[in-house]
């Protein structure tokens, strides 16, 4: 399957992610503190190929790709996303530099949940609401699902599961755009068609 077709259907899942998670944050009345970013600031976060092609296909479209497989092929092996834009005067806070490409644990992340032993959802939190929470959160029932994070892992999964292995998240977007960017080349497009 083409590459912005794959991206297409990510999307659409996507939305869906969006969505739940909306619902759940009207029910339940959380949300992050306003402008955090603390869990981008990690070294640790991960995607998969399959999710960052469809930023991969707009930053083709845009020409705006070259500049950031340099920036990702000139950056060490540890770093944070480099999608990410940190404000220079206060440390844990940012912003997103591709918020409506951002892949699934981002979309997730403070407003999904696990089943426990006893299959009752509980909320993965970062640091700083379970510290303000005091620990994990079962939500009660009636009200808006919580948004299972397995369950929309599964979901991508089935879109390719060739795609879908998790690594660090410069190197599955250098993987997306350069996959793009290949099946751009043996067309002998600039943009189309990816």
């Amino acid at each position: 399957m083409r590459s912005d077709e794959l991206g297409h259907q990510v999307m659409i899942l996507y939305r869906d992610v969006d969505e739940t998670v909306e619902r759940f944050r009207a029910w339940s009345g959380f949300a992050c503190v306003e402008g955090c970013s603390a869990c981008c600031e990690t070294l640790h976060v991960e995607a998969s190929v399959l999710e960052m092609l469809p930023l991969a296909v707009e930053l083709w479209r845009r020409q705006e790709a070259m500049p950031v497989l340099n920036a990702i092929e000139g950056a060490p092996h540890c770093v944070r996303c480099i999608l990410y834009r940190p404000e220079e005067d206060r440390p844990g806070f940012g912003r997103c530099g591709a918020y409506e490409h951002r892949p699934l644990l981002c979309r997730l992340f403070g407003f999904s949940g696990r089943l426990d032993r006893r299959e009752v959802p509980e909320l993965i939190r970062c640091r700083r609401a379970r510290q303000q929470s005091g620990g994990p959160l079962h939500v009660p029932d009636g009200g808006a699902p919580v948004p299972i994070m397995r369950c929309f892992t599964m979901r991508l999964y089935g879109i390719d599961p060739t795609l879908s292995r998790l690594m660090p998240i410069n190197e599955a977007l250098h993987a997306a755009l350069s996959r793009v960017g290949a099946r751009l080349a043996i067309r002998g497009e600039e943009h189309r068609g990816l």
